[in-house]
């Protein structure tokens, strides 16, 4: 298994409140490209971690 916990950093609540993981899975649900939506996320996650 690959399960990782929420990463330490302050700005991982303005992550939450954007919805983005939630957005992510309705998108996957719909039968969207799970790597291209997972790496349009990813992008998404870490300009929020890094700002």
């Amino acid at each position: 298994m690959n399960a990782r916990l929420t990463p330490p950093s302050a700005n991982w609540a303005e992550v939450e409140a954007q919805g983005l993981l939630q957005d992510y899975f309705v998108q996957v649900a719909n039968g969207g490209d799970t790597a291209a939506l997972a790496a349009e996320l990813d992008t998404k996650i870490e300009a929020i971690l890094n700002a």
